[in-house]
Parts: structure tokens; C-alpha cells; sequence
């Protein structure tokens, strides 16, 4: 493969990469000028605002030091880092972090979706008490397991030093440096763990929607809306899964989906997006799909403000 088809291969996913970080901000920015307002002020919005930030920042770096640094095109940037030290360990080290965290965060919004059934009107009340430790033990667990990156001597070191083209390596050198802290079976069994837990909650979710629905309707149905809910939840789970074997893919899908998934989802974001820049003139046309089931839509909506 020649130089110029590495770098469409690398480079391209920017087509799709950069809009999203747009996107992210803008609705980050739109929910911090709102932030006085009770629309966003609810757990599930605080759960999505750190998971949003961290995936920002997990596919920023890991775009810079693993699916960047083979781009010919980029060779002269990576040129300027140094070749090891505490800055390049840092970036990896944030990287593992942040991956971590990911998991964890989606598995925490899944279970702020599974106490609206599962506690009801409680869900308020237990994540006004409980969800900043739900945040901090989100953000603590990642800096337990990859603290032993510190050891690894990590070094950006050019593939080939008679051939730049190829690209550089963003790599420990010696991963091995704990051996009983093994990197690679933490992170599998992390997200096969949130992964599996996240699964059966939706498991429960839907079942409970199917139940509810025969039980007022005397048919099974379930609105297009809490099918989304189930559906996208499922997506994260396989893409969890198969993280190790297709990461490029599964790192875009795990980072960016969410930010299109929250514009899709809440009818209360696209409003105040259209009312901080256009000056509560432009509306958005995005259809909102309701709940067949009433009572049952009002509880997922306050997911929003609980």
C-alpha cells in the first residue's frame, strides 16, 4: 500500500470525526449555558456531560497515538515530540484512562435508565444522593488499573528510521514491566463486565416494557422510541465486545455515537441548541417519537430532570 492510500485510509474517518467534536461541543456548550435552567440539571445529563468530555478527550489521543501516527502525511508533527519521557507516558496513560472510564460511564448510564423502572419515582432521590460517587468511582477505577503505564517506558519511535513514511509507533516498550497488573486482561474483563451487566439491564428494561404494554393493551407493542433505547444499548454491548479485535471501528462508534444518539434522543437539546445559536428563531426539524404508553414515557423522560 502506498503512502498516499495510508493516508486516505488514516485520514478520511475526519470526515465524519470532526463534525461529531463539533457537535460535542456545540451541545456541551449549550448545556453549560443552560446549566442554570432545571432542564439540564437532572442525573442523566450530568452522567452524559463527564461521559461526553472523556470520550472527547479518549478519541482525540487516541487518534494521536495510535491511527495518527502511521499517516505519512503526518510524519513532520510526530517528528516533534520527544522520544520518551513524562509526556508521552502521560498521553498514554491518558489514554488508558479514558477508555476505561468509557465503559464504566455507559455502564452507569444504562443503570440511570434501569432505576426509572426499577425504582420509580424513587430514581430522583437516589441519584441526588449517589450519583457524584457513581462519577468519582467512574474516574478513580481507570487511574487503579493503568497506574503501571508509569512503569512502561513508552517511547514514539519511527516504524522504520530509514524510511519515515511508514510512520511512528506510540508504544510501551516494556509492557510487562508489573507483571501482575496485565493491561490487556484488565481491560477485557472490564468490558466484558460492564458490558454483560449493561446487557441484562436492558434485558429487564425491555422485558418490563413488553410486560407493561400486554398488560394495558392486551398485545405486545413497543413504541420506536424504547426500541431506540434497547437497541442502541445492545449496539454498545457487541461493539464493547469486539473493542480488542477492531479498535479504529469500535473507538469511533464507543466515542462518537453518543453525541448523535443525545441530539436524536432529547427534544429539550435540539430546542435550546436552536435557541443559543439561532437566536430561539430556528427550530429544528427532528421528529420526537413518543411512548405509546404514556405514564411509561414520562418515566424515561425523567431521566432528564432526576
Amino acid at each position: 500500500m502506498g503512502a498516499a492510500d495510508t493516508d486516505i485510509l488514516i485520514l478520511l474517518p475526519l470526515v465524519y470525526i470532526i463534525p461529531t467534536y463539533i457537535l460535542y461541543i456545540v451541545e456541551l456548550f449549550t448545556m453549560f449555558v443552560n446549566r442554570s435552567e432545571m432542564k439540564f440539571a437532572g442525573s442523566f445529563f450530568n452522567i452524559w456531560v463527564s461521559s461526553a468530555v472523556n470520550n472527547l478527550v479518549c478519541s482525540i489521543l487516541y487518534f494521536l497515538t495510535f491511527r495518527g501516527a502511521k499517516a505519512p502525511a503526518l510524519v513532520g508533527f510526530y517528528s516533534i515530540f520527544p522520544e520518551s519521557g513524562g509526556f508521552v507516558t502521560l498521553i498514554l496513560f491518558v489514554v488508558y484512562c479514558t477508555g476505561a472510564a468509557q465503559v464504566v460511564l455507559d455502564l452507569i448510564l444504562c443503570f440511570n435508565r434501569f432505576t426509572v423502572v426499577w425504582l420509580e419515582a424513587r430514581h430522583v432521590a437516589f441519584w441526588k444522593r449517589y450519583c457524584k460517587i457513581f462519577l468519582f468511582l467512574a474516574f478513580l477505577y481507570p487511574i487503579l488499573t493503568s497506574w503501571e503505564a508509569w512503569f512502561f517506558d513508552v517511547r514514539v519511535l519511527p516504524v522504520n528510521a530509514s524510511d519515515l513514511t511508514q510512520g511512528y509507533n506510540w508504544v510501551p516498550i516494556n509492557p510487562g514491566a508489573i507483571p501482575w497488573m496485565p493491561i490487556p486482561l484488565i481491560v477485557s474483563g472490564t468490558v466484558v463486565i460492564t458490558s454483560t451487566l449493561s446487557f441484562l439491564m436492558n434485558c429487564y428494561v425491555c422485558w418490563y416494557l413488553l410486560k407493561q404494554k400486554k398488560n394495558k393493551n392486551g398485545k405486545k407493542a413497543v413504541s420506536k422510541h424504547d426500541t431506540r433505547l434497547f437497541l442502541y444499548n445492545l449496539l454498545i454491548f457487541f461493539t464493547q465486545l469486539v473493542q480488542l479485535y477492531l479498535q479504529f471501528f469500535v473507538m469511533d462508534v464507543n466515542s462518537l455515537a453518543p453525541a448523535w444518539f443525545i441530539l436524536f434522543m432529547s427534544s429539550t437539546l435540539r430546542t435550546s441548541i436552536a435557541e443559543v445559536f439561532g437566536n430561539g428563531k430556528t427550530p429544528l426539524s427532528i421528529i420526537t417519537v413518543h411512548s405509546i404508553n404514556p405514564n411509561l414515557h414520562r418515566r424515561f423522560k425523567d431521566l432528564a430532570t432526576g
